[in-house]
C-alpha cells in the first residue's frame, strides 16, 4: 500500500497535499465508478467564472480534443492534395524533358515547363562546363568561384537554395533577367559528382522561393536534367 493509499483510508485525511491525491487517482482511475453521485457534485472552475460539474468539465475537453484532431485531420488531407498536384506537375515536367531530341530541346524544354508547371517567371542554367552552353538559349557560361561567392554551399556541399536575391548578386549571376529577380530556387545539375551546371527558378516576387520550403521536388527536375546532360558530357 501506497503512502497515499494509506492517507486516504484514515478517518483524518489532513496532510494530503494536491499533487499527492493527483498522482493516486491517475493510478486508481476507476476511483469513480460506480461514484457518478461524487461526481456531479465535484465543482470546477470555468472560463466563464462559473464553477461547472467534473463531468461537464471531462466533456469540454473532449470536445476541444476532438476539435483539435479535426484540424490536424484537415491539415494533412489539404497537405496530400497538394503533394499529389505538385507530383503530377513533377511529372508533366520530367516528360518534357524526356521528349527532348537534344540538349538544346533539354534546354527548351526547361524554359517553358518550369514556367508553365511551377508558375515561375524566368528560368536559367549557369553553364560551369562550355559543353552545356547553347547560344540562344537560357543558359549561359558561368565560373564556379563566381556561382560559390553566391551560394556556397550549393557548390560544396550540392545543396539547394532558395530566397530572396540580392540585387548585386543578381548582376553578377542573372545578366538580363536581374531586374525582374526578386527571389530565386537554384539547384545543382552534377554529372559523375561533379557539378556541371546550377538550374535558377526566378519569381519577380521576393516571397514567392523561402529558405524553409521543400526542395524535394526541385532536387529530382535537377536530377533528371543532370542525367539528360551525360549525351553532351559524356
Amino acid at each position: 500500500m501506497t503512502k497515499v493509499d494509506a492517507t486516504l483510508n484514515e478517518e483524518d485525511p489532513q496532510g494530503l497535499t494536491a499533487e499527492e491525491v493527483a498522482v493516486w487517482l491517475e493510478q486508481h482511475p476507476e476511483f469513480f465508478s460506480g461514484r457518478e453521485a461524487l461526481l456531479k457534485l465535484m465543482r470546477i472552475p470555468h472560463h466563464s467564472g462559473q464553477a461547472v460539474s467534473l463531468l461537464e468539465k471531462q466533456n469540454d475537453v473532449l470536445r476541444r480534443e476532438a476539435g483539435s484532431l479535426r484540424e490536424r485531420l484537415h491539415h494533412l488531407i489539404a497537405t496530400a492534395r497538394d503533394n499529389d498536384h505538385l507530383f503530377m506537375r513533377l511529372r508533366a515536367q520530367v516528360l518534357h524533358l524526356l521528349d527532348a531530341r537534344d540538349w538544346a530541346g533539354v534546354l527548351t524544354a526547361l524554359s517553358q515547363g518550369l514556367s508553365r508547371h511551377f508558375d515561375v517567371d524566368r528560368v536559367q542554367l549557369l553553364a560551369l562546363d562550355e559543353r552545356l552552353h547553347v547560344s540562344g538559349s537560357i543558359s549561359q557560361l558561368m565560373t564556379e568561384n563566381t556561382v560559390r561567392q553566391a551560394w556556397p554551399t550549393l557548390v560544396d556541399e550540392h545543396k539547394c537554395w532558395c530566397g530572396a536575391i540580392d540585387p548585386d548578386v543578381a548582376a553578377r549571376l542573372l545578366g538580363d533577367d536581374a531586374d525582374v529577380a526578386g527571389s530565386v530556387a537554384a539547384a545543382p545539375l552534377l554529372h559523375q559528382d561533379r557539378l556541371v551546371a546550377v538550374m535558377v527558378l526566378i519569381a519577380e516576387d521576393s516571397e514567392y522561393f523561402r529558405s524553409s520550403m521543400d526542395t524535394l521536388f526541385l532536387n529530382h527536375v535537377a536530377e533528371v536534367t543532370g542525367r539528360l546532360a551525360r549525351s553532351v558530357l559524356s
